[in-house]
């Protein structure tokens, strides 16, 4: 609801001023509102009280100028100086308070220069007037000029706005009470009701609030603290940890955050979290009860202990268990390339001595043996390398993923000699990888795209990326043989492999060794093809390298 600002205004003190204004001066003021109701007035003029409000026809010409100059008030002059019909000069200032227009200040029945008698005594005739007391009064009236009515007016119209002012920021301060104490109301309320402890202590010690979650911290009623001093309530409490930091946010006003026990009389304990702030009234105390977590600790800890003796035992079979893979690795480098070398080295022995001999069938016999055995140690290298991928770690480091690329497509290009490519290349982002195991995953997929458009009079090959949100997809497509998309799921499976062994030669590990290294680096693999129309291998690296 809008508040009138006349109504703040303090009329007893504007009357006493205009009052003295007008014995001091001898100038005659009135305040009006806009409606042209008189709230505040000081003397009149007896020309005025006396002859001219008397009479009905000079009555109405008084009236005509109050309309006249309230007019003039309302279309924004600062003064308005006006010339009533019965002969004298009236003037009307404008209030204005904050931005608002709210009354007028009114003064008049005076003289810029001496009166014309004879006009006045022809009103005498006029109006019946007894012509020696109209003379008469018409004497007491004073002649100004208007720069003294204006000084007047100013000094007026001041005093006016700095009663106004006061009576403003009496009103502002009694709304600003107003909100302080509904606040402090909601501020008790809040507090009451909290699920935490709350409590109060003044700087001579005493308890001034305790809220009933606090009352149920404390195990002992309200009315047994509040009052009374902390320490004369807690025995022994002058030597503990809680005491001197709550002494130190008195003293100091510094705030203390931490985890108490608190022995209580009986000898009874409780494990509370407190914070401690300094506020206006002392010290607030906030407690949080922790008694069940900390038994839980004391459980999240033997825990611990019984887990840390387990992972012990697991990382002690762990090493074990990489031990016989280190074995196990050396064996098939070793135990079952010795075989391959003897194999290899008899073939060449009859295909050197005994080429001419042999009919045309057993050749091939020996063609078949020297595939398979090349085949064997392809697949014995393979899944060395897919072993020791699973063992590697990783190592992230900043990678030009550009420079990679350049690098794998220089030591594939003796494959993609005789063929025509069309290479279709983006410029590709920086990423956190592995190097190494990195240029594994360019490398398997970049030799199956060439591998598998090799039937193909053009192969038509793309490398790009494109952004998902926190991850990098990278993609490799082709226009070669593709395959049927319900066998994708075996794709990156060890020796699963979509095309025999006589139309495209392959291991079968290559695909799987891209999926574990991709894994290891947090991000994902997928394919998508149809069968002679060309196959697309994505994978995704995280852009961060936190991730």
């Amino acid at each position: 609801m809008k508040t009138n600002i006349l109504d703040l205004i303090d009329f007893k003190k504007v009357d006493s001023l205009l009052e003295g204004f007008n014995k001091s001066t001898g100038f005659v003021t009135a305040i009006l509102d806009l409606d042209g109701n008189v709230i505040s007035k000081s003397g009149w003029r007896m020309i005025c009280t006396e002859f001219h409000r008397i009479h009905p026809e000079t009555s109405k010409r008084c009236t005509i100028s109050d309309t006249v100059l309230a007019n003039k008030m309302a279309e924004g002059e600062k003064y308005h100086f006006y010339q009533c019909l019965n002969g004298l000069v009236d003037v009307a200032v404008p209030i204005v308070i904050r931005g608002e227009h709210v009354a007028n200040l009114f003064s008049g029945q005076f003289f810029f220069e001496a009166p014309n008698i004879t006009f006045f005594k022809k009103q005498t005739k006029e109006f019946g007037f007894d012509e020696a007391s109209y003379l008469d009064v018409l004497g007491k009236v004073p002649v100004v000029s208007k720069e003294e009515v204006k000084v007047a007016m100013d000094f007026l119209l001041e005093m006016t706005q700095l009663i106004s002012d006061l009576a403003y920021q009496r009103a502002d301060q009694e709304q600003l009470n107003k909100t302080l104490r509904e606040r402090e109301e909601r501020f008790q309320s809040t507090l009451s009701n909290m699920i935490e402890g709350c409590q109060i202590i003044g700087f001579d010690w005493r308890y001034i609030f305790i809220n009933a979650s606090a009352e149920k911290h404390n195990r002992r009623p309200n009315k047994e603290l509040i009052g009374n001093r902390y320490m004369d309530m807690w025995s022994g409490i002058e030597n503990t940890k809680v005491f001197n930091l709550i002494k130190d946010c008195i003293d100091n006003r510094r705030a203390h955050h931490f985890e108490n026990e608190f022995a209580f009389p009986g000898g009874s304990t409780g494990w509370f979290d407190l914070s401690i702030q300094p506020v206006p009234e002392g010290v607030f105390i906030l407690s949080i009860d922790i008694s069940e977590r900390k038994k839980a600790e004391d459980i999240i800890i033997k825990l611990n202990e019984e887990l840390e003796e387990k992972v012990k035992q697991r990382t002690a079979q762990l090493e074990a268990s990489n031990k016989e893979l280190e074995a196990f690795s050396y064996s098939v480098s070793h135990d079952l390339r010795a075989p391959l070398r003897h194999i290899n080295g008899y073939v060449d022995l009859l295909s050197e001595r005994y080429n001419e001999l042999l009919p045309e069938k057993a050749q091939h016999y020996l063609n078949t043996i020297t595939n398979a055995s090349k085949q064997m140690g392809a697949l014995i290298d393979d899944l060395l390398q897919f072993s020791r991928t699973g063992r590697k770690e990783v190592h992230k480091e900043k990678t030009d993923m550009n420079n990679l690329l350049n690098e794998v497509l220089e030591a594939i290009k003796p494959d993609t000699i005789n063929r025509k490519i069309n290479w279709d290349i983006q410029s590709l982002p920086n990423v956190y990888a592995d190097y190494a195991l990195l240029k594994q995953v360019w490398i398997n997929l970049l030799d199956n795209a060439v591998k598998y458009t090799r039937n193909k009079k053009t192969a038509e090959i793309s490398i790009g990326y494109y952004e998902e949100n926190k991850y990098y997809v990278f993609y490799v497509r082709d226009n070669g043989v593709g395959f049927n998309m319900k066998y994708a799921h075996k794709l990156f499976g060890v020796f699963q492999r979509l095309h025999s062994q006589t139309e495209f030669e392959g291991t079968g590990i290559g695909l799987a060794n891209v999926q574990r290294i991709v894994h290891k680096h947090n991000g994902q693999v997928r394919a998508e093809a149809e069968p002679d129309k060309g196959a697309a291998f994505y994978f995704s690296l995280p852009k961060n390298k936190e991730n």
